[in-house]
């Protein structure tokens, strides 16, 4: 059986993906994922996997290549306290649905986050379908 995920095909979208998985799909904490046991197998890599891997992040920095390839604002980020990065997830999600059973949205992740780090510096970077209007998130 193959597990496939696709992005579903709007006019206004100007991606689309298409993730095809023999033993089961990324967003699935039930079942493992071919990712999840390649890296598994692979703990240790060589120096020339090290490298290659360091290179082609360098790359992608340089480019200035993300995910979605979104413009934003630089922010200026304290030196004097932790900072924990709050990625906004898509609410009605497989990955919520499937991943979780306490935390089902974005303003309760914040808040479990708020609670556990009181004075800590919090930065959330909302779902880019999410803040396009694409996708449920609040």
């Amino acid at each position: 059986m193959v597990f496939c995920d696709h992005a579903v095909l709007e006019p206004s979208w100007s991606s689309l993906s298409l993730i095809c998985d023999s033993e089961g799909i990324y967003y699935d904490p039930t079942q493992s994922s071919q990712l999840e046991t390649l890296i598994k197998a692979h703990t240790h890599l060589r120096s020339d996997q090290i490298k290659r891997a360091r290179d082609i992040i360098e790359r992608l920095r340089k480019s200035k290549i993300t995910k979605y390839n979104l413009k934003g604002n630089h922010i200026d980020l304290p030196f004097d306290t932790l900072i924990h990065l709050v990625i906004g997830q898509v609410e009605d999600d497989a990955s919520i649905k499937l991943g979780t059973d306490q935390v089902k949205a974005n303003l309760d992740l914040l808040k479990h986050v708020r609670a556990g780090h009181p004075h800590d510096f919090i930065l959330y970077k909302p779902h880019p379908d999410v803040e396009a209007g694409l996708r449920m998130g609040k």
